[in-house]
């Protein structure tokens, strides 16, 4: 088990209330994708991922301690 933050921004944070003020967050999770499995965010809608301030994919590792980014497609004009 994981100890690990996690940020939920723009409409994911809407999405996800319940995530707001919870830190650290515990996962079984090992990869990025495999959490948000976890946390009832569909892939689809992860846009742009961070860990650790580094960019990051569907496919990278989680460790304890990790704290992660999660941002929706963004949008503007």
């Amino acid at each position: 088990m994981k100890k690990i933050s996690i940020s939920l921004h723009a409409t994911l944070r809407n999405k996800r209330m319940d995530l707001r003020n919870r830190e650290p967050v515990t996962t079984n999770s090992t990869t990025v994708g495999g959490l948000l499995d976890e946390i009832n965010i569909a892939k689809g809608e992860a846009a742009i991922i961070f860990v650790n301030e580094k960019r990051a994919s569907l496919e990278s590792a989680i460790q304890d301690g990790d704290k992660i980014k999660i941002f929706p497609m963004l949008g503007g004009g």
